[in-house]
């Protein structure tokens, strides 16, 4: 019996589930999508709109992700002192702005900081 291939043009479904678990492997391991398309045979390309449409799905917030640190003890030298920075992260679709505190728990503020970069 011979295997028959698709007509030009016709386009191959995919597991979605094996999608988004070859994806998720492909965060952790930091490969290219090629990479991932040799190892899979799932066109790089579609690998790419898969992507895409994850972060699309996944950009439902404003912008802006709050950051609640614990309560700073005012500062003996001046309390009246603004103790926070700002963070600027760039993307296609315009800068993101965090005001941080300064006593914010540096893994928290990493989390916070990836979280955008996904979404841009």
């Amino acid at each position: 019996m011979s295997k028959t291939t698709p007509p030009r043009g016709a386009r191959t479904r995919h597991d979605p589930s094996l999608v988004r678990r070859l994806l998720a492997e492909r965060e952790d391991s930091g490969e290219t999508l090629i990479d991932l398309e040799t190892r899979s045979g799932i066109p790089a390309s579609t690998l790419s709109s898969w992507v895409r449409r994850h972060r699309q799905r996944s950009s439902t917030h404003s912008g802006f992700v709050e950051v609640v640190a614990a309560p700073a003890a005012a500062s003996p030298e001046d309390p009246d002192v603004d103790r926070r920075f700002e963070v600027v992260l760039v993307s296609p679709r315009g800068p993101r702005r965090l005001l941080v505190p300064s006593d914010v728990n540096p893994a928290d503020l990493q989390r916070v900081v990836a979280a955008l970069e996904e979404s841009c």
